[in-house]
């Protein structure tokens, strides 16, 4: 969802994150990089930005997300004939939150410049 207010100076926006299923995931097999299907997981949260249109071509943006990514059905062997459930665990390297700011030079013309 996606809307501007006064007068198209500002614009502002939400969305909702969902399920997977199948997803693929990295593992080591034998000292090697392999892949394997993680069965089935669950990804919930929110994204939401801002954007303000100020004057002489600048532009600030703000933005935050919300992410809650767990197993919910996915075994997998961390030691050699040990199989470990991990439903209701969190997926690795999943930020649970997130959050950007920048600053924007655009002009109708020519170069333009950025900053986070």
């Amino acid at each position: 969802m996606k809307g501007r207010l006064f007068n198209h100076r500002l614009e502002s926006s939400v969305g909702i994150l969902y399920g997977f299923r199948d997803l693929v995931v990295p593992v080591t097999e034998g000292g090697l990089p392999a892949l394997i299907n993680a069965g089935t997981e669950r990804f919930a949260g929110f994204e939401t930005g801002v954007e303000l249109f100020l004057p002489n071509n600048v532009i600030a943006r703000g933005n935050y997300s919300y992410h809650d990514a767990i197993f919910t059905d996915f075994v997998q062997e961390f030691d050699p004939g040990v199989p470990t459930q991990l439903a209701g665990k969190r997926l690795e390297m999943s930020a649970h939150n997130l959050a950007a700011a920048s600053l924007y030079y655009l002009p109708p013309k020519g170069f333009w410049a950025e900053s986070e």
